[in-house]
């Protein structure tokens, strides 16, 4: 078992490597940081059907230190969610919704509801990692 001290880096890590990846994109399409101008504008959110951030999710999971068990799980997961709520707004997905659901599809057994619901979980935190 893991010490909390062994997960809090972890999650340091994650967050880091998502970090610097928005970083590399952001430079790839031709930000210089050194002419960067602080905006006072407000920051707008725009939301998306779940499906338009496939790609984005996808790269991240493949080029994550993950094994690929747990790379191929979350890809699988990511395209039942899809199935659920791929041209739902993002912003509209509830939890009683995503509980409801996983309720009738992972029914037969505990373990693969809670299996389901721990892949749930991780995709949900990974998109606010990745600001969706």
């Amino acid at each position: 078992m893991r010490c909390a001290r062994g997960l809090k880096n972890e999650a340091l890590q994650l967050y880091f490597r998502s970090l610097a990846q928005t970083i590399t994109v952001k430079l790839s399409d031709g930000w210089n940081p050194e002419e960067a101008t602080v905006s006072k504008k407000a920051i707008e959110k725009v939301s998306k059907p779940l499906k338009c951030y496939t790609d984005s999710f996808t790269s991240f999971v493949s080029m994550a230190d993950y094994g690929e068990k747990h790379k191929y799980s979350l890809k699988w997961y990511w395209g039942e969610l899809l199935k659920m709520f791929g041209d739902t707004q993002i912003v509209d997905i509830q939890i009683s919704d995503i509980q409801t659901r996983l309720l009738n599809r992972y029914a037969s057994s505990n373990t693969s509801y809670s299996t389901a619901k721990r892949y749930y979980k991780c995709i949900f935190n990974l998109m606010v990692q990745l600001g969706f």
